[in-house]
């Protein structure tokens, strides 16, 4: 008789039924045949063993935040990872952690040791492995890359069953098929990342601009001034159209004196009168946009869909791709909370070969949309998710790259375009790590 799997297969309808729907509500919903929660790498060795077995698909669940069906599957494994919830070690400059556990917790952790990792995104409510399959992004960005660039060491299960531990000179190959990889070759349950000196404090300044070009002009002369640690522009609606404002923050410590106002203020080209100055502990400012209880549309049970998606643009383009989006996307469209967030990203900075950025460039701008739609039009979501086709196919005619992760419907011969040089390298891994295909959701050759 075969041997009875040693995890259990959750198949109840409760179980299966919050397994079914992911933040972005555009996918339709995928019930799983079951739901597997793991406790560490051998759960997640054996549940993938039984899926290969079984010939069922995999999916991986970290904080349920996709927005396009990533983490659903039908009638296959839902992998939810937020038992792996652990924080194992924090040291003089890395931690490790399960790769279930939020960035929050994470920095709960750290902070408490005067460290911090060295990017975080604007909600850190995310899991640690859920960003690392893409990049994770924030706005220390232009100074430290993505989150990707500060992994030290991966503990990996492979679509085979197989456990590894990976970093740039261990198994490399695995390494970086895995950061930025989209979840195609294992899964990750492990992680040590790179931390610094956390701040004490803050102090944020915000203006607001005139236009689009204004916006991306200012951002691009902060970023070379090298004054300021965080960076990030904002296009929210606003009572009769469209704003433009740009935060600019910088990290210091009272006990060497206080930052110099007016010389920071010149370097922001704004009367004094005209720019917000904040002063605040850096854990304040690590939540200065809100939690999920503040702001009801990124909540995960929120009624909200969110049909989100980035573009990556060589600065010649991004003024006139901001312009196009504004144009035909009415404020009213954005809901009370959405908006458009810019800013701009050293490329020196970005060293993971799978995410992928416009080539040639010093600098590249981020464009993000993020609406936050209304409760009573079931089909906003899915027209929203078919103009986001379009707007992705604009901004790669303008030399710019698309986030594998929005809500953009791709083909197979896209997903080649997209990793580019890369994509040999990808799909390899996945043969290699995934020989039953488990996993995979992109094709492998």
């Amino acid at each position: 008789m075969p041997e009875e799997p040693r995890v259990t297969l959750l198949t109840d309808k409760e179980s299966t039924a919050a397994a079914a729907d992911d933040f972005g509500r555009v996918a339709p919903t995928q019930p799983p045949y079951a739901v597997v929660r793991p406790t560490g790498a051998p759960d997640v060795a054996e549940a993938l063993r039984l899926a290969a077995a079984r010939s069922l698909p995999v999916a991986v669940r970290g904080r349920g935040r996709s927005v396009h069906g990533r983490a659903l599957v039908a009638d296959g494994i839902v992998i939810d990872m937020s038992a792996l919830s652990t924080v194992h070690e924090v040291g003089e400059d890395r931690v490790t952690v399960d790769a279930g556990v939020p960035w929050s917790a994470v920095v709960d952790a750290t902070l408490e040791h005067g460290l911090t990792p060295p990017v975080l995104t604007d909600f850190p409510s995310v899991s640690v492995g859920g960003t690392l399959s893409f990049a994770g992004l924030g706005s220390a960005s232009h100074r430290h890359g993505a989150q990707t660039d500060q992994v030290l060491e991966l503990e990996v299960v492979t679509g085979d069953g197989r456990t590894h531990i990976c970093s740039r000179d261990r198994e490399p190959e695995l390494f970086h098929a895995v950061l930025g990889g989209l979840g195609q070759v294992g899964v990750v349950t492990k992680v040590t990342l790179r931390l610094i000196p956390a701040p004490p404090r803050v102090r944020l300044y915000q203006a607001t601009l005139d236009s689009a070009d204004d916006l991306v002009t200012e951002q691009g002369r902060l970023l070379r001034t090298g004054a300021f640690g965080h960076l990030e522009g904002w296009v929210p609606p606003g009572p009769g159209g469209w704003l433009y404002a740009v935060d600019a923050a910088v990290e210091y410590d009272p006990a060497h004196g206080l930052p110099d106002d007016e010389a920071l203020l010149a370097l922001l080209n704004r009367p004094r009168g005209t720019v917000r100055i904040t002063d605040m502990t850096y854990r304040e400012f690590l939540h200065r946009l809100g939690t999920e209880d503040t702001f009801s549309c990124v909540t995960t049970d929120a009624p909200h869909a969110h049909p989100w998606f980035a573009v990556f643009l060589p600065p010649g383009a991004v003024t006139e791709y901001i312009e196009r989006l504004t144009a035909e996307v009415p404020p009213s469209d954005m809901g009370a909370m959405g908006t458009i967030e810019v800013y701009p990203l050293s490329t020196e900075r970005l060293t993971t070969p799978l995410f992928r950025v416009p080539e040639g460039e010093p600098v590249v701008f981020m464009v993000a949309f993020f609406p936050c739609g209304p409760n009573n039009d079931p089909d906003w979501a899915q027209r929203t998710a078919a103009a986001n086709r379009t707007r992705s196919e604009r901004a790669l005619a303008l030399g710019g790259t698309g986030d594998p992760v929005g809500a953009v419907a791709r083909t197979a011969e896209d997903w080649a375009a997209h990793f580019g040089p890369q994509w040999p390298r990808l799909t390899a891994a996945m043969r290699r790590y995934d020989p039953d295909g488990v996993l995979r959701r992109l094709p492998a050759s």
